[in-house]
């Protein structure tokens, strides 16, 4: 790799020229990636699929060293990190959603995920990236340079560290059990802010109840279930709109 190609930068050098992936890899994870949006029903632009193939990549190269996202291929990868971040679009995509909130502070991002992704097939929205593991935010500092990501903003702290009641809206993934998440979640957004929570499986009923948006959805190439629901801090339950299948 020549200096310039590690250097990278400018919309990951106008999107590889055209969206042409660099090599046969990264051309076969961007083929799952748009196979997974649309399957989704989550619009994704070719310059967007180009990035997040090399987010992909260099997930992979990275997880060699520092567990990031464990073992798996590259189907896996993309199905369990990638859609599984997507996904939240079908939320988020939403005007009443957007009417609220541009702006998501995503606690314990690890690897990046879901602000990175997110950030990258959104770029109108606003993700702050809080990590606590310094050989974490060191990934996510090396993706935002490298992607050319301006609107993620990574932050080394914990949650407890954050000014509570500061943030518009906030999500986690895969950090605390669901409603512990909700609990701590209501602390860190203002009144009316929301909490998105992430669940698989049998989502707590309790939980469900308290939702204002919920979407049901099967990850596309593997099957799992997800539940996504998205709570108002300091509102009563609400009638919820229809959920998504």
């Amino acid at each position: 790799m020549n200096r310039a190609e590690d250097e990278e930068g400018p919309r990951l050098r106008c999107a590889r020229d055209a969206h042409g992936p660099v090599n046969p890899a990264e051309d076969e994870a961007r083929r799952l990636i748009i196979e997974g949006a649309s399957a989704l029903d989550v619009p994704l632009t070719p310059e967007a699929a180009v990035r997040l193939a090399t987010l992909v990549a260099l997930l992979r190269r990275w997880n060699q060293h520092i567990n990031l996202i464990g073992p798996a291929d590259l189907g896996q990868a993309i199905d369990r990190h990638i859609h599984d971040s997507l996904a939240l679009l079908r939320l988020l995509d939403r005007p009443e959603i957007r009417d609220h909130a541009t702006s998501w502070t995503d606690i314990g991002s690890g690897a990046g995920l879901p602000g990175l992704v997110l950030a990258i097939a959104r770029p109108e929205l606003d993700l702050h990236l809080v990590e606590p593991t310094g050989k974490k935010l060191a990934f996510i500092l090396e993706a935002r340079r490298r992607l050319d990501i301006r609107n993620a903003h990574p932050q080394l702290a914990r949650l407890e560290e954050l000014e509570p009641r500061s943030a518009p809206a906030a999500l986690s993934r895969a950090v605390f059990p669901p409603e512990r998440w909700a609990e701590r979640g209501r602390h860190l957004v203002h009144p009316g802010g929301l909490i998105l929570v992430m669940m698989a499986g049998h989502p707590p009923e309790k939980l469900v109840r308290q939702a204002r948006w919920i979407d049901r959805l099967r990850l596309p190439h593997s099957g799992a279930t997800r539940t996504n629901a998205i709570l108002v801090a300091g509102a009563p339950s609400p009638p919820q709109d229809p959920a998504r299948e």
